[in-house]
């Protein structure tokens, strides 16, 4: 049996954009990459809102397929592309439409209102074949983007923690002022005890009798 070539399974991303959702109501983060063998590939990567979604790379020769299959070319939706995700988030097919849109692989039906039809994209195609012969790869890019985000979000968590911290002992100590009962002091440790003022010693300290 004959392995894999591990190149024809790697994914270079070409582009990282952004576009509305189709709702307009979130923004999307989606790649185009391609593979060894120049085949060109979709994800969508991040939404600004809650909705969850896939982020598996999709073959855009697969979409075209199900555009085909459709019963009118000139009334496309999103529900075309339910077949790539069955079994997952409802989410993902509108959210690959928009980006589809927004490389303008699809535009507003001629004919049908709020539906699409397909365009011959050849801008988009230029496009991508220009960023795959320049070898382009977005990949290192993109980790440290995550990186930082990753980073950010820690912070972020850090002074959540520090800031609910802070509201504790300041609660805390509200609640023991109300009661009349005053917070405890902290016990002096054995250093602190043993460490006399030089003001306290000299205090302390008995004059020698006069000669």
């Amino acid at each position: 049996m004959e392995s894999e070539n591990p190149e024809s399974t790697v994914v270079r991303i070409l582009k990282i954009a952004t576009c509305p959702s189709m709702s307009g109501k979130s923004k999307l983060t989606y790649h185009v990459g391609c593979k060894a063998e120049s085949e060109i590939l979709f994800r969508v990567y991040a939404n600004s809102a809650s909705g969850f979604f896939s982020k598996e790379w999709v073959p855009l020769v697969e979409i075209q397929q199900l555009f085909g299959k459709a019963p009118d070319a000139k009334a496309l939706t999103s529900f075309v592309l339910l077949p790539i995700f069955k079994g997952k988030s409802i989410n993902t097919p509108a959210f690959l439409f928009a980006a589809l849109l927004s490389e303008r692989l699809v535009q507003p039906s001629t004919t049908t209102r709020r539906c699409y039809e397909c365009t011959d994209g050849k801008k988009f195609f230029a496009e991508v074949k220009a960023l795959a012969a320049t070898g382009t790869d977005l990949t290192d890019k993109l980790h440290k983007i995550e990186a930082k985000a990753a980073a950010n979000k820690a912070y972020r968590e850090a002074e959540k923690q520090e800031e609910a911290a802070i509201k504790g002992q300041r609660d805390a100590r509200g609640r023991g002022t109300e009661d009349g009962v005053k917070p405890p002091k902290a016990k002096p440790s054995a250093s602190e005890k043993s460490a006399v003022p030089a003001s306290k010693k000299a205090a302390t300290k008995v004059s020698p009798k006069a000669a």
